[in-house]
């Protein structure tokens, strides 16, 4: 999945922090949200484009993962 600006790292995406400049901080939770739900149906590779660790991710197909996050 090119993340794109979704979130800047997968941490980010697993600790649904919103960012700083975040419009709305609640709906940019709620993408992330749906980010995971679509990842935990459909395990895919997922890059955000500020991320170091993207290329590695991509290199060795490392899929998210969906720990129980989506519940909170």
């Amino acid at each position: 999945m090119l993340a794109g600006d979704s979130t800047d790292s997968l941490e980010q995406l697993h600790a649904l922090r919103p960012d700083a400049i975040a419009r709305d901080p609640k709906v940019h939770v709620t993408t992330m949200k749906a980010i995971l739900a679509d990842c935990a149906a459909h395990p895919k590779i997922y890059l955000p484009s500020h991320d170091p660790e993207s290329a590695s991710r991509l290199a060795d197909a490392i899929t998210v993962d969906s720990p129980a996050l989506i519940a909170g």
